[in-house]
């Protein structure tokens, strides 16, 4: 017993002994040397508590010139570097995992869940890709957990989330797997040694800021280490031969009726509420409230991130209030801080802001422009409208896959036989684009190509709307109807050619309006224009279309008066066939008004 005492009380200080020794007389607390080192907190507090017995050669040279050590003292940590053992090895099966304990329940994914087990057993390599903050990363821990006794070498997590410098990817797995670096061997060597013959899943969480080193890391593993299989997750694909990806989209919503049994069944409105029950215990769910929490969660687009900052709170508002307030969702919910998450999610604007950092600017440019669409729209209408200076014409197509790829324009459901396919942005996404085009001093251009496309359309369909391939164009104007309305909506004050614009938009979709039982709104809108501002013919067009739309609503008084006036224009212009379907409108109001003289 004596001598083991008097061996521990001769034995040199280990490496994490003499390394905190340094730091505490360089007066540095563990973040401040990890900032100086460039390394993270948790690798200092691994080192010092013994967690990880030697560091690695790149490590060791960062923390001597963070801490200024002089030559002895350089001379002497190196020396416990090397005296500490450092095999390259796994953790012993005692350990087969370093996941972390969640910190609140998992809600829905049923469907997910199932898809990224039968996706780990039947390849090698999955990527869930996703927009920010749509549960990546709680969605592959959750399934890593749980495909913890397939793999009896374990799963292991390595977080690239803090990394700047991609040469740091493989000291990072090689940590999560407490692999050491044998100073015989690069640590890719060292790595690829230790997984060779080991089953196990590695998580790399976090990769859309090093895609491209990721890809090279785990195609090095993969080639190297037959039995590892790999999941990752990422705000666009990692591009490695035989990658299955996974496309992670917002939370279900509730359907568009407000029942409580209907609404009750949406993952979104379960998340929701069972985050706001943390903030308020008495919360719940019911028949008064279903359909403003319905509403909510469709307005934040069933993004999980955004439902958990909209019910943190519900410490100081009523869902109601809340419900109220959020077109100015960013305002709303920027202060509801996230903070076990990881800084860029700790904000809905912060984690948009990451994304959007790791656009190029062709990206960022295209993406804004995209924000003047309401409801989708196709890649040509993308072409005409969001051309500039960063992106040409012929450039529109493959930027927006880029942005399709970066999980930031959704793809809709596969185009009906004979359709174009159609893009969307979530409207959170829309919102925080439409921020940046009216920064950018391009809104009222791309506003312009966005009505000129609507217009050509809206007039190319009009002299279809009665003929035998009307159902196909009033399908399509229906698709449509959204960016139709956002067309005639903006408006320049004051601007001629604007006007006239506008008015030449709502005099081809009177028919429209009138066939899909929008008249009221389509009576609305025509009243809205400056008629005067057009033609005289174009005149006409409004003032017969107006009239009719209010004889379909059975206005037979002001019908009769906006048609009267109608037949008057196509008679000085001579326009039989207007002549002829004003009489033909006039009768049937003298009809109904029982005046058979009129009628005739």
């Amino acid at each position: 017993m004596g001598t083991n005492s008097s061996d521990a009380a001769t034995a040199p200080p280990t490496f994490g002994t003499m390394l905190r020794r340094h730091r505490r007389a360089a007066s540095l607390t563990q973040e401040e040397l990890a900032a100086s080192a460039g390394i993270s907190a948790r690798a200092i507090a691994d080192l010092e508590r013994g967690v990880n017995l030697t560091p690695r050669r790149d490590t060791l040279e960062m923390l001597v010139r963070a801490l200024a050590l002089p030559e002895p003292d350089r001379a002497a940590l190196e020396v416990a570097a090397k005296r500490a053992p450092s095999p390259t090895r796994l953790p012993s099966v005692r350990r087969r995992a370093n996941l972390p304990a969640p910190l609140t329940g998992f809600v829905g994914r049923a469907e997910e869940q199932l898809r990224l087990r039968q996706a780990l057993t039947a390849t090698r390599m999955v990527t869930v890709t996703g927009m920010g903050g749509c549960g990546k990363t709680r969605l592959a821990l959750q399934v890593a957990g749980a495909v913890l006794p397939d793999y009896p070498d374990g799963v292991w997590l390595a977080d690239l989330a803090a990394l700047t410098d991609p040469l740091l990817i493989v000291g990072t797995v090689a940590s999560a797997l407490d692999v050491r670096d044998t100073h015989q061997h690069t640590l890719l060597d060292s790595l690829m040694a230790a997984l060779r013959a080991r089953r196990l899943l590695l998580v790399l969480d976090n990769c859309e800021h090093l895609v491209d080193a990721c890809a090279a890391v785990v195609s090095a593993i993969l080639r190297a280490c037959p039995w590892v299989r790999i999941l990752a997750t990422s705000r666009e694909s990692l591009g490695v031969p035989g990658e299955h990806i996974l496309t992670l989209l917002p939370l279900a919503l509730p359907s568009r009726t407000d029942r409580l049994a209907d609404v009750q069944c949406s993952d979104a409105v379960r998340l929701f509420t069972e985050r706001a029950r943390a903030v308020r215990p008495g919360f719940a769910l019911t028949q008064r409230n279903a359909a403003t929490v319905a509403a909510l969660c469709r307005r934040l687009d069933g993004i999980p991130l955004a439902l958990e900052l909209a019910a943190a709170r519900l410490s100081a508002l009523s869902v109601e209030d809340l419900a109220a307030r959020l077109d100015d969702r960013f305002g709303l919910l920027g202060g509801a801080a996230n903070r076990a998450g990881p800084p860029r999610q700790q904000t809905l604007r912060v984690t948009l802001d990451w994304s959007h950092h790791l656009l190029d600017e062709p990206e960022r440019a295209v993406l804004r422009r995209l924000s003047v669409f309401a409801g989708g729209w196709t890649l040509d209408a993308a072409e005409a409208v969001c051309v500039g200076s960063e992106a040409l014409r012929a450039d529109v197509a493959g930027l927006l896959c880029r942005l399709v790829d970066k999980s930031l324009a959704l793809v809709e459901d596969a185009a009906a036989e004979g359709g174009e396919r159609r893009y969307r942005l979530l409207e959170t996404v829309r919102e925080y684009a439409g921020e940046h085009l009216l920064a950018s001093g391009e809104a009222a251009g791309t506003r312009w190509r966005h009505r000129a496309w609507y217009l050509a359309l809206a007039e190319q369909a009009e002299p279809h709307l009665t003929g035998p391939a009307q159902d196909r164009w009033l399908d399509l104007l229906e698709t449509e109807h959204d960016n139709i309305r956002a067309a005639l909506t903006w408006h320049i004050a004051d601007d001629a050619d604007d006007t006239a614009t506008r008015v030449r938009l709502a005099a081809a979709l009177w028919r429209f309006w009138l066939r899909r039982s929008h008249r009221s709104e389509g009576r609305r809108r025509l009243t809205g224009v400056r008629a005067e501002a057009g033609t005289m013919a174009l005149r006409a067009r409004v003032l017969f279309g107006r009239g009719v739309l209010a004889w379909s609503l059975r206005d037979g008084r002001q019908a009769a008066g906006l048609v009267s006036k109608a037949l008057s224009l196509y008679r000085d212009l001579h326009d039989q066939k207007g002549i002829v379907d004003a009489l033909g409108i006039l009768g049937e109001i003298a009809q109904w008004n029982g005046d058979r003289i009129h009628a005739q």
